[in-house]
C-alpha cells in the first residue's frame, strides 16, 4: 500500500524517525513526502465559516500550522483521487510498531467493502477532546463509526479514492472552513461518509505521547 507522508519540512528528526520506522516494514509499496505549504486551496472568511458550520463546530480560522497542514492533506487527496487503490496517509510525528502496521497493511484487504475511511491511529485533535466526551467503538478490529464525532486526529488514515474525488470535487467549488479533522467530519455528516474506526489503534502521536513538542 502507498504511504503519503505529511512532513513539514524543518522538523527532520521526525522525518528521519518515520522513515526508519516505515524502512523496517514489509507491506508499503511506495512512500511520497509531501512538504508543500500551499496549494489552491481557498479558506473561508471568520463570516463563511460562522455561517455554514454547524454550533458544536470550532467557530475560528485555523492557524497557520493547522492551514499548513491542511494544505498537504489536500494534496495527497489529489493524488489519492487519482489513482484506483486506496491509500494511507501519515503525519511525520506518528510512532509504530513496524510489525503491527505490516499487520494492519496485510489485513486490510477484510476492510468492510463500504469503507471510504478508515482512521488507525489513537491520537484525538485537542479541539475534538475539548468539546465532546472520548468515544469508546465496542469492538475490535474494523468498527463502523455511526456517531456525530467520525473523525480522529488525521495523522494516521487510510482514504479510498472514491471519497477522495468526492472531497476533491468539493474543494474545487467550495472552500475550507476549520482544521482538517473538523473539516472532514462536518463533511462526513454531509456526505453520509461509511467511517470506519480501526480498534485498538495501531499508531500514536509523538506530539501527544510527549516524545515531540506539539505545534498546535
Amino acid at each position: 500500500m502507498k504511504i503519503y507522508l505529511i512532513h513539514l519540512k524543518t522538523l527532520n528528526d521526525r522525518r528521519r524517525n518515520v522513515l526508519d520506522l516505515l524502512c523496517e516494514c514489509s507491506t508499503i509499496d511506495n512512500i511520497e513526502i509531501i512538504m508543500a505549504e500551499s496549494s489552491d486551496l481557498k479558506f473561508a472568511t471568520l463570516e463563511e465559516i460562522a455561517a455554514t458550520l454547524p454550533q458544536d463546530f470550532p467557530i475560528k480560522l485555523p492557524s497557520q500550522g493547522a492551514s499548513s497542514l491542511y494544505h498537504k492533506h489536500y494534496l495527497a487527496f489529489k493524488k489519492i483521487a487519482n489513482n484506483n487503490e486506496p491509500a494511507i496517509i501519515l503525519e511525520d510525528d506518528v510512532l509504530f510498531q513496524p510489525i503491527q502496521l505490516d499487520e494492519f497493511i496485510s489485513g486490510y484487504d477484510q476492510a468492510p467493502s463500504d469503507c471510504e475511511c478508515c482512521f488507525f491511529g489513537s491520537g484525538w485533535a485537542e479541539t475534538i477532546s475539548r468539546r465532546t466526551k472520548e468515544i469508546d467503538l465496542e469492538g475490535n478490529g474494523f468498527i463502523l463509526n455511526t456517531n456525530r464525532l467520525k473523525s480522529k486526529c488525521t495523522d494516521s488514515m487510510v482514504v479510498h479514492p472514491q471519497f477522495a474525488q468526492s472531497m476533491c470535487n468539493i474543494w474545487a467549488s467550495d472552500k475550507a472552513y476549520t482544521a482538517i479533522d473538523w473539516d472532514l467530519n462536518y463533511h462526513f455528516i454531509n456526505l453520509n461518509t461509511k467511517v470506519y474506526w480501526y480498534q485498538p489503534g495501531v499508531t500514536f502521536q509523538g506530539s501527544m505521547t510527549g516524545a515531540y513538542k506539539s505545534l498546535c
